[in-house]
């Protein structure tokens, strides 16, 4: 009893404060090895009998788990953190953060929304939901979070990724003068920051400056001036190329940019795809349906995606095989419903305007113009004039790589000043840890800072 009575005076007296000032773990200093503070939080936590009286170094081993992409890991540790502090906001958003890596971003930004709640001055609250919003496919609620709080982000950590992200949105609801001034506003403080300059080409061929792209494109594909483009940018910025070309005018000259991009992604099925459609568009029919036969050719499973299938369907009206075309825009159309809308401009400029942008009604107009038009009904896009403005681009071109760097709140979480209330006298037999509560399902995806795979021109 004795000796169980003076390890209690040793933990009242000092040993109580050790876990939060031992290590690393509770430095907010966010450059510190993350590997190593893993190591230290589980140090931590491993010498205090009651993990509730300290849920900071439950959440730094969280944040720095999800920080090192092992997000099963994660998601556990960061849950129990906020069992024992449900009033944090930071740990609400932290588990936010994480639930937008699993490519859950619906449950991210209701969880955004309770730190909002919780803490409604901190500007990062707001912008971070807006990336959840903007994954989730809700451009203009993303828009509504970062336009009021983008001021309050001037100059802060990751404003101009914040202000890349709200271009993006910008350009997602076709608002595409408003995303090229969003876009210069980011390089006029971050003018290296190359995301911006990809994203803001896009702007570019969403308007119609189509000299504009193949100027700025060519330093960007310069390796000599640009040595840290990556693989995903060059073949976007490629295939931007090759259609600025086309809308333009300028065809015939697009083989020097297809023997470049061939050279660069010999093996790529997408290439086999850019270069079909870049055929077609130019006019030259016989060398895209020659092109496509790589598409054709390619096995049932997996199945072509919906962008591929309606490159073939749309070489294949222009050849006049029209039953077959339409089978194929039927099948486009059936893997990816968002195809569809890319025809509208071509069949409205026709006389066949759809009732609606769904594919059903869109389909539906697209048989009647083939019916009655045959091989001259065409569903390819417009080049952008004044006269005729475009805001709904083909679905397949190539999506704009996403930012290097996800947006993160700055730091770790210090110790509190003094600990809160001392862990209890251990029993005679020390107890287990206990159970982690159960997580969500996870859904892992590549970080946020991985450009997505090119689809198409």
């Amino acid at each position: 009893m004795l000796s169980r009575l003076a390890f209690g005076l040793a933990l009242l007296l000092g040993a109580t404060a050790l876990p939060a000032l031992a290590s690393t773990c509770a430095d907010p200093d966010p450059a510190l090895d993350l590997e190593q503070r893993v190591a230290d939080c589980q140090a931590d936590l491993g010498s205090v009998w009651d993990r509730s009286g300290y849920p900071h170094l439950v959440y730094n081993l969280g944040k720095a788990l999800r920080l090192l992409g092992r997000n099963d890991e994660a998601l556990p540790v960061l849950q129990e953190a906020l069992r024992y502090s449900p009033e944090t906001a930071g740990y609400w958003a932290e588990l936010a953060r994480l639930y937008l890596a699993l490519n859950e971003p619906a449950t991210a930004a209701a969880l955004y929304s309770q730190a909002i709640v919780l803490d409604p001055a901190d500007p990062y609250n707001p912008a971070d939901r807006a990336e959840a919003w903007f994954n989730f496919g809700k451009p203009d609620a993303c828009i509504a979070d970062l336009a009021p709080v983008l001021p309050q982000l001037r100059g802060q950590t990751d404003d101009g990724w914040f202000r890349n992200l709200y271009g993006r949105c910008l350009a997602a609801l076709g608002r595409a003068s408003e995303a090229l001034a969003a876009y210069d506003d980011a390089l006029a403080d971050y003018p290296d920051y190359l995301d911006v300059k990809g994203n803001r080409i896009y702007a570019l061929q969403a308007l119609g400056r189509y000299d504009q792209v193949l100027a700025d494109t060519a330093p960007l594909l310069d390796r000599a001036l640009t040595p840290d483009l990556t693989d995903e940018w060059e073949l976007s910025l490629r295939a931007l190329r090759l259609d600025a070309l086309s809308f333009a005018g300028h065809g015939d000259e697009i083989d020097t940019d297809l023997a470049a991009l061939k050279a660069r992604f010999p093996d790529s099925l997408d290439v086999a795809n850019i270069a079909a459609w870049s055929l077609f568009t130019a006019g030259r029919l016989d060398a895209a349906d020659a092109a496509a036969q790589v598409l054709r050719n390619q096995p049932e499973d997996p199945p072509l995606p919906g962008f591929m299938v309606d490159t073939i369907a749309q070489i294949d009206l222009a050849k006049g095989r029209t039953d077959q075309a339409v089978k194929g825009l039927e099948l486009a159309a059936w893997r990816d419903p968002g195809i569809a809308a890319g025809w509208v401009p071509a069949l409205a400029a026709q006389g066949y305007l759809p009732q609606t942008r769904l594919a059903d009604a869109v389909l539906t107009a697209a048989r009647r113009c083939i019916e009655e038009k045959g091989k001259d009904c065409t569903l390819a896009p417009l080049p952008v004039t004044e006269k005729t403005p475009i805001t709904v681009s083909r679905p397949g071109q190539v999506p704009a790589p996403a930012a290097v760097s996800p947006a993160e709140a700055p730091g770790f979480e210090p110790g509190p000043a003094a600990p809160a209330q001392p862990p209890a006298l251990p029993p005679d037999e020390a107890p287990g840890l206990g159970t982690p509560p159960k997580g969500a399902r996870p859904a892992g995806v590549p970080g946020l800072g991985t450009a997505p795979k090119p689809v198409a021109p």
